[in-house]
């Protein structure tokens, strides 16, 4: 009897090592990511992003991991999932997924989908767009040729791209400011 409680109480002890060490380590992951990072994928994340994540930088190699798995979850769940490919110029890969013919199915297609992508992609994701996406100064100028575009179509829109601005030339534009969106981006 005694021993069998010498086992139970070790067996609490390494829990709540494990318990402790892992809040630590979050805050050290914290520490290492950019702060453009949202906190709650810091705080929800799982073991297999923290150990692509510890060291700050996501590799092409690591990011391609992330999609496999996240392919693969979905292949376990029984969905059916296309092959990835990568996109150069954008530096993104991308998967085609679903072939459900019934609401009840597609509910269950992006019920898993959001589970696969939190515990395999999501924070992986976000670093990989930090690292590979435009400076905030590159970005504002994309969006202000976007705007002018629009406005080019005799859209009135502001002239500076703030959410707002761009949220109203959304709106105004729809399809005409898909055509800008893509035709600008295109040209990088």
């Amino acid at each position: 009897m005694q021993k069998r409680w010498l086992i139970v109480c070790v067996a609490l002890a390494i829990s709540v090592a494990g318990t402790s060490c892992s809040s630590s380590s979050e805050s050290d992951l914290a520490d290492v990511l950019p702060d453009a990072v949202p906190s709650h994928l810091i705080d929800d994340v799982s073991s297999f992003e923290e150990a692509i994540a510890r060291d700050g930088v996501v590799e092409l190699v690591e990011y391609e991991r992330a999609v496999l798995a996240t392919t693969g979850c979905l292949e376990a769940a029984g969905i059916w999932v296309s092959d990835i490919a990568y996109d150069g110029q954008r530096m993104r890969y991308s998967f085609d997924f679903g072939g459900v013919s019934t609401e009840d199915e597609a509910r269950f297609v992006e019920q898993e989908y959001e589970q696969c992508y939190a515990e395999y992609q999501d924070l992986v994701d976000q670093i990989w767009a930090i690292q590979t996406g435009p400076s905030a100064d590159e970005e504002e100028a994309f969006y202000r040729e976007v705007l002018d575009c629009v406005s080019d179509l005799g859209y009135d829109v502001g002239e500076s791209p703030t959410l707002e601005n761009l949220n109203d030339a959304i709106a105004l534009a729809g399809d005409d400011y898909v055509q800008c969106f893509d035709q600008i981006a295109a040209d990088l």
